[in-house]
């Protein structure tokens, strides 16, 4: 209950006529109990209705014969209440305190805080789980992932652990990782959307598988083996997690057959005659494929011949398996002019160039012959380091085996040894083969071969010079 102030009733009765005062002071002296009650019922009314006033609420109830009072609008200030009505003995009601402040104003309604996001979802379809892929060849991790419109999803990582290997920003989510190294690993995919949710996948464990290992055990590197004689290959090969599924042999890129179980032996072998590159490739289950080392070995290969390895032999001037003069001058090495490469260059050297040219290719003239084994038929390259020095030096033949005698000229004179390209030659059979050189003028000087399956013009030194047969 609210009790008005004393001086705040003084205020209030002294705006009441006088006359009003005294009827009602009358009423109260003379009323009986019941009307003494009501009155008192109105006081307590008229300091409810003050208190509901102030509070900005209904205004107090009336007594028992008079009307309670009005409380104040909250918005407007509570407004003076009327009393009860006096002819009916109710008190006078003070109705809401009068209140002369504005409208409390109500604040603003309280914020969501923005509709909440949707996570999205995501999981790895490719690789599955337990897979075993190839450490050898990039890995395609294929993912799908979305979410709940409008939300969109911004990028796709993968991740091993908290390493981000790699990113999609374009639907279907694919990543390309580069090759993996071998062993057991875990990769999670994570989305992300455009507005920072992000949600992770279910972990995907896979096996890196490591390419197979191979090698050949036999024959033995640079044995010398018979001509015409089947020979036995043999490779062992192995891969830590996988298996293998076949061993293929070759010499050079012709296949020699294949074996799919061990041990990986493939018997009955014939090899062509010269110098032969064997090697083996495994695969494994993820078509990985690894090449062994190659093995060189001689087939029927002539004591001191050179041997092509690669498509190539190589050889110096001066190492000449046969000298024959035929009659002729004889070709000379020397070491007198600078420039020139091994042990020195051949010379059929004369002192004023007055010796006759050999101007037909079947006459007999001086002859260097050389030892050579060729791994294949078929069309060669003929390069040598030369130095002509003069028009009355500058022409030389050469042949391979018993073929036409082919003619060298040059109008690239100079007191250099440089890289010419003289001609071809055809191999009819591998093996042995016998490469010569033929005086057709003395002074033509030579330092250094090389025979090629390529028509590459030599370099500097030039390739270097070829294994012998022993």
């Amino acid at each position: 209950m609210h009790i008005l102030a004393p001086d705040f009733r003084i205020r209030l009765f002294s705006r009441v006529p006088l006359s009003v005062v005294f009827a009602a002071t009358m009423l109260w002296a003379c009323g009986s109990p019941t009307s003494r009650e009501d009155n008192t019922g109105s006081d307590k009314a008229d300091a409810s209705g003050d208190a509901a006033s102030s509070s900005g609420s209904k205004g107090g109830a009336g007594g028992a014969n008079g009307i309670g009072g009005k409380g104040g609008s909250v918005s407007t200030g509570g407004s003076v209440g009327s009393g009860g009505s006096v002819s009916t003995g109710g008190s006078v009601g003070s109705g809401g305190s009068v209140s002369t402040g504005g409208s409390v104003g109500s604040g603003g309604s309280v914020g969501t805080g923005g509709a909440t996001q949707s996570l999205p979802t995501i999981s790895i379809s490719q690789p599955a789980n337990g897979a075993k892929v190839a450490s050898a060849r990039a890995l395609d991790v294929v993912v799908s992932a979305s979410v709940a419109a409008p939300a969109q999803i911004a990028k796709v990582e993968i991740l091993e652990g908290t390493t981000i290997l790699g990113v999609s920003t374009t639907a279907p989510f694919t990543v390309t990782l580069p090759t993996l190294t071998a062993g057991m690993r875990t990769l999670v995919a994570r989305a992300v959307t455009g507005g920072n949710a992000m949600a992770s996948s279910t972990p995907v464990s896979i096996t890196v598988v490591a390419p197979p290992t191979v090698s050949i055990t036999q024959p033995v590197a640079n044995a010398n083996l018979p001509a015409g004689v089947p020979v036995t290959l043999q490779a062992v090969a192995a891969s830590a997690m996988d298996t293998i599924t076949k061993v293929e042999f070759f010499d050079g890129a012709t296949s020699l057959g294949e074996v799919k179980t061990s041990p990986y032996t493939r018997a009955n072998v014939n090899l062509m005659s010269g110098g032969r590159e064997l090697y083996a490739v495994a695969y494994d289950s993820l078509s990985q494929s690894t090449k062994s080392m190659a093995v060189n070995v001689l087939v029927g290969v002539a004591s001191g011949a050179f041997v092509e390895q690669g498509g190539r032999v190589v050889f110096e001037a001066e190492d000449f398996t046969t000298a024959n003069a035929n009659g002729d001058l004889d070709w000379a090495v020397q070491s007198t002019d600078a420039g020139f490469l091994g042990k020195g260059y051949v010379v059929v050297a004369t002192p004023n160039f007055n010796v006759k040219a050999n101007n037909n290719a079947t006459e007999p003239s001086a002859e260097l012959s050389y030892a050579l084994s060729l791994s294949g038929t078929g069309t060669y390259h003929v390069y040598a380091r030369r130095r002509f020095e003069t028009n009355g030096g500058d022409s030389l033949y050469f042949r391979l085996n018993n073929g036409t005698n082919a003619l060298v000229t040059s109008n690239s004179l100079g007191p250099n040894f440089v890289w010419a390209y003289f001609g071809t030659i055809e191999a009819t059979a591998s093996g042995n083969n016998t490469f010569t050189l033929k005086r057709r003028e003395s002074n033509a000087k030579i330092d250094r071969l090389v025979i090629d399956k390529v028509m590459q013009l030599p370099t500097g030194d030039g390739p270097p010079v070829s294994a012998r047969a022993p």
